[in-house]
């Protein structure tokens, strides 16, 4: 796929996908349902800083496409 889509079209799988946010592109991200860290266990895209399916971060916008 060469062309970015429109976010309602992600896969909320965990596939680890690109995302533009804020006008750039954000590698590394998925969707995550939440894990033993999070108070709420909110739904929410997240971003891997390593390869390995580790440590991440929550994203400070709503992604408009990957």
């Amino acid at each position: 796929m060469s062309d970015w889509q429109p976010i309602e079209t992600a896969p909320k799988d965990g596939t680890i996908v690109d995302l533009w946010v804020y006008g750039d592109r954000c590698t590394n991200c998925f969707w995550s349902i939440g894990d033993e860290f999070d108070d709420d266990y909110t739904p929410r895209w997240r971003q891997q800083y390593s390869e390995a399916a580790g440590p991440s971060l929550d994203l400070d916008a709503e992604p408009t496409h990957w």
